[in-house]
């Protein structure tokens, strides 16, 4: 079983992707929603956070304060490695454990963090979804009810065009002019024929 890689910046649809390529069959490791599950119910996890970032990381009933966090987060570069050096390795023996359990030739880790996940995990191939800024900062404006300012900020501390295409071995555009489930089904038969060529030099 191959792993692939699916990213994509703020408001890109890369979770849309995710969810064409679960109907089609393949299992989806969502990665951001995880690691936020992790975050609240790994008890030694929440203990780090909450040492490292504050009793504030979290509300009263346990849940975490997203907002507080993506405040510090994403205003400093510094703030944002720290949190992800607690995040990640626990994140990591998650999807681990989450391997074990699925079938088939491959299994797509959808994630944010492509350079971060690339250095905890070997990927086969890597999958960039794509999509005008404006557009993604419009999308992200009407989903998460941020401030112009806000989205720009989140969206500088994210891997550039030109980055995700020299790290991607397919991209997906999604401005609303190609079929979604076109460039997916494309997608998903190059990679089982890579697979298959892979198996047949071992």
């Amino acid at each position: 079983m191959q792993l692939i890689g699916l990213t994509g910046g703020i408001g890109s649809g890369k979770t849309t992707v995710a969810h064409i390529f679960e109907v089609i069959g393949v299992p989806v490791y969502p990665s951001d929603l995880r690691a936020r599950q992790l975050m609240e119910k790994d008890g030694a996890l929440a203990s780090a956070i909450a040492h490292q970032f504050g009793s504030r990381s979290y509300h009263p009933d346990g849940t975490l304060n997203v907002a507080h966090l993506a405040d510090l987060a994403f205003s400093d570069p510094a703030r944002l490695r720290e949190l992800n050096a607690l995040v990640h390795p626990a994140v990591a023996s998650d999807l681990e454990s989450w391997m074990t359990q699925q079938a088939g030739p491959y299994v797509l880790m959808e994630t944010a963090l492509l350079r971060e996940t690339m250095a905890m995990t070997h990927l086969f191939r890597v999958i960039a979804v794509m999509a005008d800024a404006d557009l993604r900062k419009e999308r992200v404006r009407f989903r998460d009810g941020l401030e112009p300012n806000q989205v720009q900020q989140r969206m500088s501390r994210q891997l550039s065009d030109a980055e995700l295409n020299s790290l991607a071995d397919y991209i997906i555009v999604n401005n609303g002019t190609y079929s979604l489930i076109d460039q997916c089904l494309a997608i998903h038969n190059s990679l089982l024929n890579a697979i298959e060529r892979k198996g047949q030099e071992c």
